[in-house]
């Protein structure tokens, strides 16, 4: 077995006296192929960066929500316990 594409096919078609270099189709065929697995890599790659980054943008909100919910419990528990901060008195 020998791989085609390493074979010089200009000096071979010059070789066997031809005027013109041959169309090899399958070797043509071959390359769109990898070309397209290459873009549809490249889009699936794209893909996943998007979603990783809407993930980040998610995750990003929800600690923004447990911020609020936090601080939202902190304020409640200072209005309950305003009488106990008043007399230094830690907890509550």
């Amino acid at each position: 077995m020998f791989d085609v594409k390493s074979i010089d096919t200009d000096a071979f078609a010059e070789s066997l006296g031809l005027i013109q270099t041959p169309v090899l189709k399958f070797v043509q065929k071959e390359d769109l192929e990898n070309e397209e697995e290459e873009e549809e890599e490249q889009v699936e790659e794209e893909n996943k960066e998007q979603k990783t980054g809407e993930k980040k943008q998610k995750k990003s909100k929800l600690a923004k929500l447990k911020e609020k919910i936090k601080q939202r419990r902190i304020e409640k528990l200072q209005v309950q316990c305003k009488p106990f901060f008043n007399k230094r008195i830690k907890y509550c």
